[in-house]
């Protein structure tokens, strides 16, 4: 009989593995396992080919386990059409037959959120052992071991489980949910119906081997105001997901249909958070910064924002001087207490932390080759004098693309090196500049897209409305300067005419990181559409 621990990373998946190893399960030779580490000094219990596996699961959808793109029906229903896929499923069966020679086993990967429906049809009559730990403090754990922020380890939270509901889905009777602080302060009450859900006759001294390797040192990540904090309106999916499994869990779960009975859950509190606006929470301050990256439907934001505050509650900041930093930034806001809103070409993508007050980053992206004649068009009729507007003037579209791409990084992966900026700690600025733009995209909380312009300000709206009272946004163009009449396919043929193939070739090179993020961007937009 196989078992799978499932959970999310930093949830104790480890020490239920130590568990069921303790109750007679077999996990691996010591040869087998991930070696341990000053962050799991005692050891991950994961197998090194189970990770291996996972990992090129991930890796055939463009994924990571903090890039989890998400590994949907549409994937595993063509799954079996990529090469490299039969070989896979050859190297697992062999391990399951390893494992099946020393029953009962386990196995143990927080990846296994994602990559469940694989293992499930190999597996199929396995039970599924899921371990869950409070969200924030999961996300203060990754924050401290891997330096993920908390809004980026939250998101990764919902994601690996909501993956997991998903994979699971009606057939859910082999599944036992274990709540990682009932394990640590109820020791034996809780392995004892772990015994028995698994059916074994447990002896006193594997119960007391099992209760030994429980170790309460570790659980240094403890979160005092999370129930608050789970009210948050933002947090309402979270606060769904989490108190479903808490609540009367074990009987909810063996009656079947978790699905529905989660989606009930999420769309009751959806309703309670999109009928109540809130104006104040626990009394924090609320500022909005949109990052107005050039020719990106920024204009037309400020016109939102101009209509919905005025002139005094937003304003425009172009930085102290030559400093745009979120330490600039955090100044303005602690300094300027009547603003609501900001905008800015210049500062630092980033999320200011700042004591009492939350920050709502706004910010648009746009398919980085539609960008070119935009920002040509719009420079040649400046009035104002400065280089691009006067070569705009003087140059033939193709010219003025040559000078650009000469003179500076307006037209080359422009929009990662804004994105990239979201990590702005010297550790991370080790990391590629690709890397951490989409890493910064999926931290965001919202973002929009010029080619969907209309439905962004639709999303714009239903997040911010309940903690700015009476937020409306209208679909307002304002420093357009192409028809919305012709489909960006059209706009990329007659830029690749004006340009020729020579130089059009060399824009999309110049331009590759660009294209990641934005192809990146689009499918996070149409997963949160489906959502």
């Amino acid at each position: 009989m196989g078992v799978f621990i499932i959970g999310m990373h930093r949830s104790g998946t480890s020490m239920v593995a130590r568990i069921l190893n303790s109750l007679g399960y077999y996990l691996g030779e010591a040869k087998d396992m991930l070696p341990p580490k000053p962050s799991n000094p005692e050891g991950f219990c994961e197998r090194l080919d189970v990770v291996r596996i996972n990992n090129q699961l991930l890796s055939l959808a463009h994924a990571s386990w903090d890039w989890p793109r998400p590994l949907n029906e549409k994937f595993w229903n063509r799954i079996d059409t990529i090469p490299s896929y039969e070989k896979l499923v050859g190297s697992t069966r062999e391990l399951l037959g390893v494992l099946d020679s020393h029953t009962p086993w386990a196995i143990k990967d927080p990846r296994l959120c994602l990559t469940l429906p694989f293992w499930r049809e190999l597996v199929p009559s396995g039970k599924y052992l899921i371990c869950v730990r409070n969200p924030f403090e999961v996300a203060q754990s990754l924050s401290h071991r891997h330096q993920l922020t908390e809004n980026f380890g939250i998101q990764l939270w919902q994601v690996y489980y909501e993956n997991l509901l998903k994979a699971l889905g009606e057939n859910n009777k082999n599944v036992f949910i274990i709540d990682y602080k009932e394990v640590l302060e109820n020791k034996e009450c809780q392995i004892r119906k772990l015994a028995s859900w698994l059916d074994i006759s447990a002896s006193e001294n594997d119960i007391s081997r099992a209760i030994d390797v429980v170790n309460f040192g570790f659980y240094n990540k403890k979160v005092s105001d999370y129930k608050k904090r789970l009210e948050q309106p933002r947090y309402s999916k979270i606060k769904s997901i989490y108190e479903f499994f808490l609540k009367d869990v074990v009987e909810k779960v063996n009656d079947g249909g978790i699905i529905d009975a989660l989606k009930n859950q999420r769309d009751d509190l959806d309703k309670v958070v999109q009928n109540k606006i809130q104006s104040d929470l626990g009394g924090r301050r609320k500022v909005i910064v949109h990052y107005h990256i050039y020719k990106n439907a920024g204009s037309s934001v400020d016109k939102i924002l101009d209509k919905n505050f005025g002139r005094t509650a937003w304003v425009k900041w172009e930085g102290n001087g030559n400093n745009a930093s979120p330490e600039a930034l955090s100044a303005l806001i602690t300094s300027r207490t009547e603003v609501i809103a900001i905008s800015s070409h210049l500062a630092d993508i980033s999320s200011p932390a700042i004591d009492g007050t939350d920050i709502y980053p706004v910010l648009f992206l746009r398919h980085p080759l539609d960008r070119i004649s935009s920002v040509y068009n719009f420079e040649r009729r400046q009035e104002k004098d400065g280089p691009g507007p006067n070569q705009a003037k003087q140059l033939d579209l193709r010219s003025y693309v040559e000078w650009r791409l000469d003179h500076d990084r307006l037209f080359k992966n422009y929009q990662t090196m804004r994105l990239a900026a979201w990590f702005n700690n010297p550790e991370k600025r080790l990391l590629p500049e690709l890397t951490r733009a989409l890493k910064a995209l999926a931290e965001l909380p919202f973002f929009g897209l010029v080619e969907r312009f209309d439905e962004s300000i639709l999303r714009l709206e239903s997040w911010l409305k309940s903690e700015f009272p009476g937020f409306k946004c209208e679909s307002v163009r304002d420093n357009a300067t192409s028809s919305s009449d012709i489909t960006l396919e059209q706009k990329l043929i007659i830029l690749r005419e004006q340009l020729g193939d020579s130089l059009y070739s060399r824009i999309e090179q110049e331009n590759g990181n660009d294209l990641i993020l934005y192809d990146a961007a689009m499918a996070i937009w149409n997963d949160r559409r489906l959502s």
